[in-house]
C-alpha cells in the first residue's frame, strides 16, 4: 500500500486510502482493528472486519478543526481501538498534517521535528500555510506531549 508506515509500532499506522479488496484484507491481517479516515467518501469498514471507524473529512490543504484534531488524539489512543490505521486518498497533506499533529500533542516532538516529518510523508512538499498556521496555533496553545493519555 502507499505510504504505509508505522506511527507506533503495534498501535497506530498510515497510508494511503486501500483501493482494491485485498489491499483492505491486508491491513486486517495485519492485526488493524480500527480506521480513521480524512476522505469524504466514507466506507464502509466493517465488511473487511474492522471493530471501529473515525471519519475526518478534510479538504485538500486544509487543517482539521480543533474539535476534529481533539477527537483523533484521543480515540487513536484508546487501547480499545488499538491497532489502529490513519489514512487518506486524497492527497497525502491531510495524513501528513495529522502525523505532524500526533507527533507534538502526544509524542512531545517540537513542532519543527513535526513538520520534518510532515514534509517527509508529503513527499517533500511544504503543507500548506493553512495547515502549518494552524498547527502553529495549535502549538501556541497547547505544550508538547500535552495530549498523552495518562
Amino acid at each position: 500500500m502507499a505510504n504505509y508506515g508505522a506511527i507506533w509500532d503495534g498501535r497506530l499506522s498510515r497510508s494511503e486510502t486501500p483501493k482494491e479488496v485485498a489491499q483492505w484484507r491486508w491491513l486486517r491481517a495485519q492485526g488493524v482493528k480500527t480506521i480513521v479516515t480524512l476522505d469524504h467518501n466514507r466506507i464502509n469498514v466493517g465488511k473487511f472486519g474492522f471493530e471501529n471507524f473515525l471519519w475526518i473529512p478534510l479538504d485538500k490543504g486544509a487543517p482539521p478543526t480543533n474539535v476534529a484534531a481533539e477527537r483523533v488524539l484521543k480515540f487513536v489512543q484508546d487501547p480499545d481501538h488499538q491497532p489502529a490505521h490513519i489514512q487518506s486518498a486524497e492527497g497525502t497533506d491531510r495524513l501528513a498534517t495529522m502525523v505532524a499533529l500526533i507527533r507534538y500533542a502526544i509524542d512531545g516532538q517540537t513542532m519543527e521535528a513535526a513538520l520534518a516529518e510532515a514534509h517527509r510523508l508529503n513527499e517533500g512538499q511544504e503543507l500548506s500555510p493553512a495547515q502549518v498556521e494552524w498547527l502553529y496555533t495549535w502549538a501556541a496553545n497547547h505544550q508538547p506531549g500535552s495530549h498523552r493519555r495518562q
